[in-house]
């Protein structure tokens, strides 16, 4: 990551187990703080390398859309065939 002059502040309150998670992550990376990590993880999302939650279960419920229409599509035509 460039390095740039950071004008902004973010604050967010974490538990111990959290912060602990967060400097785990830093340590087993190479990043310098874990200020670092946050903007790391913030920038994933932005970018969309990870997914949220809610868009990951939008995700499964478009998949799953397409599955029922393709089943149906398949109930209709042996109801079909069966009727003939």
């Amino acid at each position: 990551m460039p390095l740039q002059s950071k004008s902004k502040i973010v604050t967010f309150r974490l538990t111990d187990e959290e912060f602990q998670q967060f400097k785990t992550v830093c340590d087993a990376n190479g990043m310098r703080s874990v200020s670092e990590v946050a903007r790391f993880a913030i920038e994933s999302v932005i970018h969309g390398d990870i997914a949220l939650p809610e868009a990951q279960l939008r995700a499964q419920l478009r998949q799953l859309d397409d599955k029922v229409a393709v089943l149906d599509r398949k109930v209709e035509d042996i109801v079909q065939r069966l009727g003939k």
